[in-house]
Parts: C-alpha cells; sequence; structure tokens
C-alpha cells in the first residue's frame, strides 16, 4: 500500500539520536579497546559520548569495564544527534559532514557506485561569489576521499556518462576524464554560459543541473538569469532567460526547448523523456510550482504569469512557499512498485523532499498524490542537489545546514536514505558496468538489443548508446516494427536508429511506428521525425491531428511546425475548429460514425497543451516560411471564436514583415470581417516597436511586480505600423478608429497628438472618444 497520501498526515514520534531507521536500532557494534583514534574516529567518538546513551548498552548486556566498551553505531561517521527521518522501511546516514565536505550544492552517483558531491564555499562563506574555490570530491565506496577537480566556479549541474563527468560550473560548461577518482583533461565544451552569473554576489537563478534523454540531448535547467553569448563547438549559439536548454554531450546543437520559468535548479525525466521542474514565483510568496515543460513551451514569467494569459501553458500543482532546489524521477526497478515514476522534490524552504505522484491527463500529466519524505528534519536541514545511487534503493541529498546567508561558517553534510525492504531489481547483464563506466563492452549485438527492454533505465541508455555505435540498423528497424516487444524497448530502439544517421536508414519502421497501436510508442516515432525535420511525414502527422489521444495530437503538431511545411496549415487550422467528434478506434485512428445519424456536438481541441501545439506549429512554420502568414492569417475570418482565438495566439509578437504586410492588408481590407480586420490592426500596433535587445544583465528578483520593459526600438516595419494607425483613425468603423486610436498611444505617437484633437471634435461614437 502506498504510503502517498492526498492529505498531509501529522509527523510520526521522533524514534531518538540512537535510531537510523524508523523504530529500529543499528544492529552493527563498534569496539573501542582505548586504542589511539584518527582524527576523524576521535570527532566521531566525541560525539558519541556526548550523544549515546551509554548505559543502553549496558541494560542490553554488554557489562562495563575500561577494556571494552561497546558503541551502536553503523559506521563512524553515520550517526547526527539530529538527523531527518524517512518514511517506515527506510534508513537514513550521514555519509560525510563538515569539515570534511562543505557547504554541498550537488551530487551525482556514477555506475560503480562511487559518490561525486560538489562544494559551493562562495554562496555561505566565501566573501566573493566569483570565487573559483568550489571542488568536487568522489566518495569511495570504501570510505576513501579524493578531489576529482578544484579551483572551480559554484558547481550546480554534474552528470556521470561514460567514464566522463560532466560539470556546469557558471560561467563555464566543462567534462573531465574520469581517471580513478581524480579529473583529467578537461574540456569546455562551453566557454560562457552567462558573463555575470553572480550578479548581486550569488551564484543562484543560473544554468544549473542536466539530464541525458534517448533523443541524445542533456537537458538544461536554466534560471532567469539566463544564457547570454552561449556559443556551442558548432558554432551554435543560444540566448535565452528562465527555461529549458538542450545540448549534445559534445558541446553541439544548443537550442531553446521551453521558456517562461523563475529558478529552476534541476529537470527530471521521465522514463519516457517527459520533462518536469519544481520552480518557485516571485510575487513575495515564493509559491512551489510543479510544471511539465514541453517543446515549445512558454510558462508565462515575468510578465505574463500573474495574472496567467492564455497563450501561456501552466503548472501542474503549486505547493505553497517554499524554495525548490532538487528534481528528480525514479526509473529504476529496486524499489516497490508504488515509485516507479514517482518524481522526488527538494525544497530548501520548507526544509524537504517531496515525493509526488503523476498520471497522464491528455497532453500533460495531473499530480494525483504527494507526501512530505521527511518527518521532523532538524532545523538546520537545508536540502540542495539530490541523486539516487547505482542500486536504485538509496536517496543522496546535499544539505548546506545553513540558511542562505553568508557568514564565516564551516557547515555542509550528504545524507543517504536508503530502503530496507528487499530489491526489486532485475540483474543487470555483466557487460552494463564496463560499458556504463566507458569502458571495452562484451555484449553482442543481440544481447543489447535485449538489453533495451531492461526494467532500468540505466541499463536500457547504456545499452542503446552501444548498439547506436556498431550502427546496428537492421535489427533495431525490426524491433521498432516488432509489436510483441515491449514499448519500452521499440522506444530505444527509435532513438538509437536517430543516433546512427538521423533515423535515415529506420525510417518505413519509424514512420509505421507514428501509427502504432500504443500511443506511447507512436508519441516517440513523431518525436524523431520532428527532430529530423522530416518532410516525408508530413502526410502520417497530419492524420495524426485525428489522434484520439491528446499527448499524440500534441507531438503531431509540435513536429509540423518543426518540419515547417506550409501544407500543414489547412488541417492545423480546421484542428482548431468545433466540428462533429469522430468514433475513434484503439489506434486512435478515424472509424465512420456510430447511432442514427444525429449529429454528434464535438468539442474541437480542447486539451489545453494539444491547443497551444497547434498555433505554435502554425507560428513556426510562417517564421520558417513566411509566404504561409497569409494562409494562416485566414483563421482571424473564422466563425469559431476558439479558432479565431488561437490564430491571433499564433500571429502575437511576431517582429517579421512579411506577416506585417498580411495583417495591415486585412486591416484596411473593406471586405473582410469586422472582427478580423480589428484584430489584424491590434496585432500590427503590438508590433510598433521592439524591447531593447537584452545584454545579459539581471532583471533581479521580483521583475513581475514591476511593468514589463517600454518597447522603444524602430524596426524596419515601425514607418508602416504608424502610418497605417494614422490613416484608421479616419475608419469608416468606430471599432477600427477605436483600435488605431488604441494603437498610437501604445505606440507613443506624440506627433498625432494635434490630429487626434481635432479628431475628437467631430467623433460621434463614445467608443471612439473614450479611447
Amino acid at each position: 500500500m502506498s504510503k502517498l497520501k492526498k492529505i498531509r498526515g501529522g509527523p510520526r514520534p521522533h524514534p531518538g539520536p540512537l535510531s537510523q531507521e524508523t523504530g529500529h536500532y543499528p544492529q552493527v557494534l563498534l569496539l573501542y579497546t582505548g586504542a589511539v583514534l584518527s582524527a576523524r574516529e576521535d570527532r566521531c567518538f566525541a560525539v558519541l559520548k556526548g550523544q549515546l546513551r551509554i548505559a543502553q548498552c549496558f541494560n542490553a548486556g554488554f557489562g562495563c569495564g575500561l577494556a571494552a566498551l561497546f558503541v551502536s553505531i553503523l559506521c563512524p561517521w553515520s550517526i547526527a544527534a539530529d538527523a531527518p527521518q524517512p518514511p517506515t522501511g527506510w534508513r537514513i546516514e550521514l555519509v560525510a559532514q563538515a569539515p570534511d565536505i562543505r557547504h554541498p550544492s550537488v551530487v551525482c552517483v556514477s555506475p560503480d557506485d562511487r559518490v561525486f558531491v560538489a562544494e559551493d564555499p562562495m554562496d555561505i562563506s566565501t566573501p566573493h561569489a566569483d570565487a573559483q574555490e568550489g571542488r568536487i570530491l568522489c566518495l569511495q565506496p570504501d570510505g576513501r576521499q579524493t578531489v576529482f577537480a578544484e579551483k572551480l566556479h559554484a558547481v550546480f549541474g554534474m552528470q556521470y556518462l561514460e567514464g566522463r563527468l560532466y560539470v556546469l560550473h557558471n560561467p563555464q560548461f566543462s567534462v573531465f576524464t574520469d581517471d580513478h577518482g581524480a579529473g583529467k583533461d578537461r574540456v569546455e565544451l562551453i566557454e560562457s554560459m552567462n558573463p555575470n552569473p553572480w550578479a548581486l554576489d550569488w551564484n543562484d537563478h543560473v544554468p544549473a543541473n542536466f539530464r541525458l534523454a534517448m533523443d541524445g540531448y542533456f537537458y538544461v535547467a536554466v534560471g532567469d538569469k539566463g544564457v547570454y553569448g552561449a556559443i556551442g563547438r558548432d558554432g551554435s549559439r543560444v540566448e535565452m532567460r528562465g527555461g529549458i536548454l538542450r545540448l549534445r554531450p559534445d558541446g553541439t546543437d544548443l537550442e531553446v526547448y521551453c521558456t517562461g520559468v523563475r529558478n529552476i535548479l534541476d529537470v527530471a525525466l521521465s522514463e519516457e523523456d517527459e520533462v518536469f521542474t519544481y520552480d518557485n514565483t516571485d510575487e513575495h510568496d515564493w509559491m512551489g510550482r510543479l510544471t511539465h515543460m514541453v517543446d515549445g513551451g512558454f510558462y508565462g514569467y515575468p510578465y505574463d504569469f500573474v495574472p496567467r494569459q492564455p497563450y501561456t501553458l501552466w503548472m501542474m500543482h503549486d505547493f505553497g512557499g517554499g524554495a525548490a532546489t532538487g528534481t528528480l524521477c525514479y526509473n529504476d526497478d529496486a524499489l516497490p512498485g508504488e515509485y516507479q515514476g514517482n518524481l522526488f522534490l527538494g525544497d530548501f524552504g520548507k526544509q524537504q523532499i517531496l515525493r509526488a505522484r503523476l498520471e497522464r491527463d491528455g497532453a500533460s500529466f495531473r499530480l494525483v498524490a504527494h507526501d512530505e519524505f521527511f518527518q521532523n528534519p532538524p532545523a538546520d536541514f537545508r536540502p540542495v542537489g539530490i541523486a539516487f545511487g547505482a542500486d536504485g534503493l538509496s536517496l543522496y541529498v546535499c544539505d548546506w545546514q545553513h540558511r542562505d546567508t553568508k557568514e564565516n561558517v564551516v557547515v555542509g553534510r550528504l545524507w543517504k536514505a536508503t530502503y530496507r525492504g528487499p530489491s526489486r531489481a532485475t540483474p543487470k547483464p555483466a557487460w552494463y558496468l564496463p560499458a556504463a563506466m566507458g569502458q571495452p563492452c562484451s555484449a553482442t549485438s543481440v544481447e543489447l538489443v535485449h538489453a533495451l527492454a531492461h526494467p532500468s533505465k540505466n541499463v536500457r541508455l547504456t545499452a542503446q548508446l552501444q548498439i547506436a555505435r556498431r550502427k546496428e540498423s537492421g535489427l533495431l528497424a525490426g524491433l521498432v516494427g516488432d509489436t510483441s516487444a515491449p514499448a519500452r524497448a521499440r522506444w530505444h530502439a527509435i532513438w538509437a536508429l536517430d543516433a546512427i544517421d538521423g533515423g535515415k536508414a529506420g525510417r518505413d519502421a519509424i514512420l509505421a511506428a507514428a501509427q502504432d497501436k500504443d500511443p506511447s510508442v507512436r508519441r516517440q516515432a513523431i518525436r524523431q521525425l520532428g527532430t529530423r525535420q522530416v518532410t516525408g511525414a508530413v502526410p502520417t502527422l497530419l492524420a495524426r491531428l485525428d489522434d484520439g489521444d491528446g499527448s499524440v495530437r500534441f507531438q503531431a503538431a509540435m513536429a509540423l511546425g518543426r518540419i515547417g511545411d506550409s501544407a500543414a496549415v489547412p488541417k492545423l487550422l480546421e484542428a482548431l475548429e468545433e466540428r462533429p467528434s469522430p468514433i475513434r478506434d484503439e489506434t486512435g485512428g478515424l472509424r465512420q460514425h456510430l447511432g442514427t445519424g444525429a449529429p454528434v456536438i464535438g468539442t474541437g481541441e480542447r486539451d489545453s497543451f494539444a491547443r497551444y501545439a497547434l498555433f505554435t506549429a502554425l507560428n513556426r512554420i510562417g517564421r520558417k516560411n513566411g509566404a504561409a502568414w497569409r494562409e494562416i492569417a485566414r483563421g482571424l475570418d473564422s466563425e469559431v471564436p476558439a479558432v479565431a482565438e488561437a490564430t491571433k495566439f499564433a500571429l502575437r509578437g511576431t517582429y517579421d514583415r512579411a506577416l506585417l504586410e498580411v495583417l495591415l492588408a486585412i486591416a484596411t481590407d473593406g471586405g473582410r470581417k469586422l472582427d478580423a480586420r480589428e484584430s489584424a490592426l491590434d496585432l500590427a500596433a503590438a508590433l510598433h516597436h521592439q524591447e531593447p535587445a537584452w545584454k545579459g544583465e539581471w532583471w533581479a528578483y521580483h521583475p513581475a511586480l514591476a511593468p514589463p520593459p517600454i518597447k522603444s526600438v524602430a524596426w524596419d516595419g515601425t514607418p508602416k505600423i504608424t502610418l497605417a494607425l494614422r490613416a484608421m483613425v479616419d475608419a469608416a468603423e468606430p471599432r477600427l478608429r477605436a483600435a488605431a486610436v488604441n494603437g498610437l498611444e501604445l505606440a507613443d505617437v506624440t506627433e498625432s497628438a494635434f490630429e487626434l484633437r481635432r479628431r475628437f471634435e467631430h467623433e460621434p461614437a463614445p467608443e471612439v472618444r473614450r479611447a
């Protein structure tokens, strides 16, 4: 029975300072014989003398004496007087603490169970945030500790992949070769993510942690200090505020994935590579927002999220005040089934790790249950980075042990919570560990293909990388087309084919998979076709706009937008309409209507994420092919309000001369619908000037409480917009005259003041006079 609950219950009784696991005393004994202790052991024993109730040892029948004193501990550093108490069935241990480890910010675990933990003294005890005093420590399973790398900027992103440690320490994104716990052969993937990540003397709101997805990209959490002037090793350049950046592990193909968030420090990827973040907003309430992040998504921050604007996407759940930090999704198979797919959310402000369970809800997800992982956390518990152990049974937690204030202190702890029950893990293949560590892989190609169905995503990703290097397109295409194979194996086969040659050798199999009976297979196939902008897939993708699964419709629309073929525009507009609802079969395909011929009331596209994908695809097509704007803008004439509104969203905020010509032509066309003319004029007026170019500066902590920047920079279309607005002041229709007056005010066209005063004297329409 899951321990998740929809209403938080009261705290469990604190089991006391001796407890390593809820309700139990540790079973391992340390014999102290009076020998000389090491400095570390001496510190531990001094703590133990003050904290352990030694009398309990005597009561257990051990007796007393100077020659032998039994002390119940798990290991010399594993007891703390006040430890956060995990759920029943878990134990907690203190892996390391200050001064052995200071100010830990992020942690990751290699496949051979070594723990890499980064230190960030720059944001607690070092006077200057731009100092290079960060280190990465490597904690060996046998207790040894080495310095992997030092003289780093503040590290908030770190992942281990095939014998290399990837490190994001702003402004640099580096990769080190792992030489038995020492970092060697440092290479800069990106020389500068942001020239001033320590603005206001804090390394916060910065590009942070990242995860590898099946599609071969790292997905990077970016806070609203943003990425500015970042150049990949292939010359690709990215500039963005808060959102998700993606790039290849070799530092190429930099791309803005989605935007409109504030202060995310991590990303969680599900087994299907759905992306989730935990953010906190800045209305002085610091609300914790759990969000499903999608391709092309805009989530409104800072000026369009309070109040929420209808052209933005929205969070799944608001957890209330806090300070979001680490984010994980459990994709292993060692824990009980109730943990599969769960999110673990670190919260520095709540002093808690939240556990959340989601389920699909159309094209997105909804939260169905959540719980606080720890009970009675100590007052100085401040979780930051989190990571699962290599065994799939444990959770590591970086604990700053200090508020986010700068003081001359030496603090910090690394905790490990471990499930005490039996592991459910399917044994990993013998070749897995060497391959995952970047060593030669002894598996046959058939064994690797078989491993694509393994319950652990870690095994599947390792097998996928290996089989792709061998370019086994035939085996992989056969697996993609095998409808009897597990769906997860087919997902990985699709992306292994993608890694070989962009999917060309397996194109027929992938196109067929886009119409598979399993929606999860359809989703991955469609994503691959969109990522590679396969023009030949357009007919297949257009058919998927009628799919019975909202998540498939979302992926189909986004893929069409990436491809940019203007032939998709009519169908995308049609998909927005209210229309009769067809009956769909189990594959999402269309069947004939059932019944007596009575009309079936349609709802059009009411799924908010799928609808967003439709108008985003229209915008992307127009940006890629300016000749398509005219066809896209026909949606303004629709009799269906939802279509006209979505078309406005597709056209808004796009500084494109071809689009402006279309908008002004509609606004001045007396044969078009008045609603369409007014909308076109409003859209054109909003393009009067551009905002000043962003130069990488930070807007500080509370931009949402201030007005948006003034649009003050003229562009090619500015003169034409001004002339059109001045001319439309004399339009025959009062609504158009009012729109023109409002547009002139918006554009701050001061030279029109005399003309407007003259017009006011003779204006009969009250709505125009009010404007």
